[in-house]
This record gives C-alpha cells, sequence and structure tokens, in this order.
C-alpha cells in the first residue's frame, strides 16, 4: 500500500486555494497536522492565511497508520472510517 500524498508546502497551497477553508480559517492562528504512519503533514494557519507563519498554539493533530487512513480516504468509506471523530470514538 502506498498512498500518494501532497507535501506540506502542496497541501498549504491547495489549502489557500480552497475557498471554504479560506472561509473557515478567517480568523484563525493555528495549524492542522497529519500523521500517515510515518509520513507528517502539516499547515500553519497565522491570520487565517495558510502558511502564513510556524505553527506554536492551537495545532490540531490526527494521526494514524496508512491502512486507516485509507479507509477513511476511499471513494466510499466502510461504517466509522466516513467521519474522523466517529473513527476516534470507536477507537479506530
Amino acid at each position: 500500500m502506498s498512498m500518494n500524498l501532497p507535501t506540506s508546502e502542496e497541501w498549504t497551497q491547495r489549502c489557500a486555494n480552497d475557498g471554504e477553508f479560506m472561509l473557515a480559517a478567517r480568523n484563525w492562528d493555528g495549524g492542522i497536522a497529519l500523521s500517515v504512519g510515518e509520513t507528517r503533514l502539516k499547515v500553519g494557519v497565522a491570520g487565517g492565511k495558510p502558511g502564513a507563519g510556524e505553527v506554536t498554539n492551537n495545532l490540531i493533530s490526527f494521526s494514524g497508520e496508512e491502512a486507516v487512513w485509507e479507509k477513511v480516504l476511499a471513494q466510499v468509506p466502510d461504517r466509522f472510517h466516513n467521519d474522523l471523530m466517529a473513527n476516534i470514538s470507536h477507537d479506530l
């Protein structure tokens, strides 16, 4: 199994180009980090702008093995893998 993941820089650019993300992040200082197996991706947000500084506070972080992320990101996710909070609450 090998997932095709963006780099942190590519993910940051995708967030900057996503109108819905920009609206949600408009007043936010913090960041999002995903750990997929040994790979760690991070987007910092400062003043609502992705990539505008290093994340020191307000970091939202999710981690899991690659096999779990493949289920979460599947076209049609398995039960309890369609939502990260459902996944967490069922210890998946």
